[in-house]
C-alpha cells in the first residue's frame, strides 16, 4: 500500500460535520481572549476541555459527555474544583487519565523547588468533580534500570529530580495504569534522566534510568496498546520513537517523505490518525503502511495553527483549531467549533473489506498473505 493511495475514496474513507462545543468563561476584563491548551480524553466516557485566558491567571475547565458530543448535544456537565496554590511554582503542565482505573482520573503536574526538588501532582476524580483534589508531594523511591527491571530502594532512600531538567510541555500519558511524564530533550540534559511515572494506586513516583530521546522542539504522542508513540515534524527529523516499560525506548523507521506537518494524533485499536497540514493519513502499527485517508478540516489558516483532537467513540474524535476565542461585554459564555470525524469502520482491524484489516498480529508471514511477497 502506497502512502499516497488510499484504499477507498476520500468520500468513504472519513466524514466531517460541524459542531459546537460552549463553555463557561470566568473573567472580571470586559475583554479577554481565550486559547484552548488541552483537550484530552479523560476516562469515564468524559471529554475534558481547557482554557487559559491572555492574563495567564484564569482557567476555564469544563467535562462534556463523549456519548453526547457523538449525537450533536454539547452541553457541559460538569467544572473540575480549582487546585488553588497547589501547583504554584510550576503550574499544571499535563493532564492525563488512567484507563486502568475504575473511573476517570485527571492528573496535572508540576515539580516543587522550594520543598527539596519533589514531584508534585494533582488528582482530580472525574466520577466526582466538584470533590476537592488530592495532592500528593514527594521523591521517587523506585525506579526502573536498564533491563526494565523495577527497583525498589532501601527505606530511607529517594531519588530527587534535578534542577535543570526541562519541564515545560512534557510529553505525556496514560500507560498501563501509570501516568507517564516524559521530559522533553534530555539528551540535550543527560541529568534530566528518563521518564517519570505516578501510581496513583500506591502513590508512589518512579524514575525510569533510560534517557528519552531529543525530541526537538515539536512533536506528536500518542498511545497504541500501552506503548506510547512519539512523532517529530517531517520539517525537522522525521523521526519516529515508541516507549513501553518492558522495553524502553527504540526508534522506528523514519516518516514518509510525503508526509507533512503533523498537529495531532489518535489511536484506534492498533491504527494511528495523525491530522497533518495535508489532510489524515493513517499509519498501521503492525504492518508498517501508511495512508492518506481525507482532505483538511479547513484550508485557511493550518499552516500557522494547531489542531487538538479528542476521541469519543471507537471510529470518531473532535477536531478543533487552536484559535483564540473573544470573551467580549462579560459574557459567561463562549463557543468552540470543532468538527466530528468519523473513520470508515472498514480501515479497522478487524475488515474483511481490507488488506491490513485482515492481517492477524500472530500472522508471522503476512506479506505472502496479502501476496506482496512470494515463496
Amino acid at each position: 500500500m502506497s502512502g499516497n493511495d488510499p484504499p477507498f475514496s476520500m468520500d468513504e474513507a472519513i466524514t466531517l460535520v460541524p459542531c459546537t462545543l460552549p463553555f463557561a468563561l470566568s473573567t472580571q476584563r470586559p475583554f479577554t481572549h481565550h486559547s484552548l491548551e488541552y483537550l484530552v480524553d479523560c476516562g469515564f466516557g468524559c471529554v475534558y476541555v481547557q482554557l487559559e485566558d491572555d492574563t495567564y491567571l484564569g482557567t476555564a475547565t469544563r467535562i462534556y459527555e463523549a456519548h453526547d458530543l457523538v449525537n450533536g448535544i454539547s452541553t457541559s456537565v460538569s467544572c473540575l474544583q480549582s487546585d488553588g496554590d497547589l501547583l504554584s511554582v510550576f503550574p499544571s503542565v499535563a493532564t492525563q487519565y488512567s484507563p486502568a482505573s475504575s473511573h476517570g482520573l485527571v492528573v496535572r503536574y508540576g515539580v516543587e523547588y522550594e520543598e527539596g526538588e519533589c514531584r508534585k501532582v494533582v488528582i482530580y476524580d472525574i466520577a466526582d468533580p466538584s470533590a476537592t483534589p488530592r495532592l500528593s508531594q514527594k521523591h521517587a523511591t523506585q525506579y526502573i534500570g536498564g533491563d526494565g527491571m523495577l527497583v525498589r530502594l532501601p527505606d530511607g532512600y529517594a531519588l530527587r529530580c534535578p534542577h535543570d531538567e526541562p519541564l515545560e510541555d512534557p510529553v505525556t500519558c496514560a500507560l498501563d495504569g501509570y501516568f507517564v511524564f516524559v521530559p522533553d530533550g534530555s539528551f540535550a540534559n543527560p541529568d534530566s534522566g528518563g521518564a517519570w511515572i505516578y501510581d496513583q494506586d500506591t502513590d508512589v513516583f518512579i524514575e525510569d534510568s533510560r534517557a528519552c530521546p531529543d525530541f526537538d522542539s515539536s512533536h506528536v504522542p500518542v498511545v497504541v496498546d500501552d506503548t506510547l508513540h512519539v512523532f517529530s515534524q517531517p520539517s525537522t527529523w522525521r523521526k519516529h520513537w515508541v516507549y513501553s516499560f518492558r522495553h524502553g525506548w527504540r526508534e522506528e523507521e523514519p516518516l514518509p517523505r510525503t508526509l507533512s506537518r503533523i498537529s495531532c494524533a489518535q489511536s484506534y485499536g492498533r491504527l494511528i490518525v495523525l491530522t497533518c497540514v495535508d489532510g489524515f493519513h493513517l499509519y498501521d502499527t503492525i504492518s508498517g503502511d501508511w495512508s492518506r485517508v481525507g482532505d483538511l478540516l479547513d484550508s485557511h489558516g493550518l499552516f500557522e495553527r494547531n489542531l487538538f483532537s479528542v476521541r469519543v467513540s471507537p471510529n470518531q474524535m473532535l477536531c478543533v483549531e487552536d484559535h483564540r476565542v473573544l470573551h467580549a461585554n462579560n459574557r459567561d459564555h463562549g463557543v468552540l467549533h470543532p468538527r466530528l470525524l468519523t473513520l470508515n469502520p472498514g480501515l479497522l482491524y478487524p475488515s474483511v473489506d481490507m488488506g491490513w484489516g485482515r492481517l492477524l498480529e500472530s500472522d508471522l508471514d503476512w506479506r505472502v498473505t496479502l501476496g506482496i511477497d512470494r515463496d
